[in-house]
């Protein structure tokens, strides 16, 4: 489906693993992100933390898919999908108060968008910035902290 080094995401996206969520993230931003997200279609579950040990950046991957028991393409492609790097290079911004600069991948599209994110309680809000640097799709993940269809 998707061949991760022809995408040029880099190695430091694969060093990331769910086991590691702890972090050196920021300790200025009041609500980290640290922890696994339930997409908005509520198909898929992201784990967030450091992209790498002792990384001030943050990197998602996927890390179960609830949505596969009704979606046959996510069953089929479940195997390459699971760890699949989503989220990667969000930086802090202090004075934004949100996590700016990042890039998301679209698992089916495979395109790639440049991204910010807030957070406001259990919710993680995701704006994709499109040409020109004008706002593009908006997401909401909600913070959960058991799911089903777990990757590992």
């Amino acid at each position: 489906m998707l061949n991760l080094v022809d995408k040029g995401l880099g190695a430091a996206v694969f060093t990331f693993t769910a086991i590691s969520v702890l972090s050196s993230l920021p300790a200025s931003a009041k609500s980290p992100p640290e922890g696994f997200w339930l997409t908005s279609d509520k198909t898929i579950v992201v784990a967030l933390g450091a992209c790498e040990k002792g990384s001030s950046k943050l990197c998602g991957i996927i890390a179960g898919l609830p949505g596969a028991s009704s979606d046959e393409d996510l069953a089929r492609y479940k195997s390459q999908l699971c760890g699949l790097p989503v989220l990667w290079n969000l930086e802090w911004a202090r004075e934004d108060k949100s996590w700016e600069r990042g890039k998301i991948l679209d698992p089916e599209t495979e395109k790639v968008y440049d991204l910010r994110a807030s957070i406001k309680g259990s919710q993680l809000s995701l704006q994709t910035i499109g040409e020109n640097g004008k706002p593009g799709e908006s997401m909401t993940w909600q913070k959960i902290t058991t799911f089903k269809e777990a990757c590992w």
